[in-house]
């Protein structure tokens, strides 16, 4: 469970981060304070990239190698964890292209 949770952080933040950017903007504007839409992007830019390096732990602790032909829950962990690192590591990217 907790490397699903791990996996999708980065997706979710980035909704979080695109949303939140929207639903700020016209209050920001208007009270020509936009402190907000650089904290959302940031907090969320934070949390993607702890999921990434949390995921890079739970990898290094599964053994550093890509998942092969194998089965059992060690292979299953090391997907999960490679996975959540590269998937965490793309989203860090597209929110920081956004911010």
């Amino acid at each position: 469970m907790k490397l699903w949770a791990l996996t999708l952080t980065g997706p979710i933040a980035w909704f979080v981060a695109l949303l939140g950017s929207f639903i700020a903007q016209p209050p920001g504007c208007y009270a020509q304070n936009k402190m907000l839409l650089f904290v959302i992007p940031g907090v969320c830019l934070l949390a993607t990239a702890a999921a990434a390096f949390l995921s890079w732990l739970d990898w290094n602790a599964a053994g550093r190698e890509y998942p092969g032909d194998s089965g059992g829950r060690t292979a299953a962990t090391r997907t999960m964890a490679s996975g959540g690192v590269l998937l965490n590591g793309f989203f860090v990217i597209v929110i920081f292209a956004q911010f």
